[in-house]
């Protein structure tokens, strides 16, 4: 799809599993920091784009966020969107001091 949009080939790197967000964002950060990238396009469902930002930041990633949708996206019940904004919370009161900055160059 990006392809599609002019975007090359080799800037694209597609990551269609994970477990959890910070892990998934882990392995990402680690990628980009191999490839001397410090910036990515992360897409991922509306309601879980800002855990994704925070996790992705922490890790050093300056990441922009855009939206799924089409196929795969998930539904935006009032029940996901909860649980996410709940996630965000445990994130901010639990997990963001454990992180390790793996991007150094941000």
């Amino acid at each position: 799809e990006l392809e599609k949009l002019g975007i090359p080939a080799n800037d694209v790197i597609y990551q269609p599993t994970g477990t959890d967000t910070l892990g998934t964002l882990a392995v990402v950060a680690t990628l980009l920091e191999d490839l001397g990238w410090s910036s990515a396009t992360i897409v991922t469902d509306p309601a879980h784009s800002a855990r994704a930002q925070v996790t992705a930041g922490k890790y050093g990633i300056d990441a922009h966020m855009t939206p799924s949708s089409g196929e795969g996206a998930s539904s935006l019940t009032s029940e996901y969107v909860a649980r996410e904004a709940i996630a965000l919370v445990r994130y901010y009161l639990y997990n963001q001091w454990q992180l390790p900055q793996i991007l150094s160059g941000k």
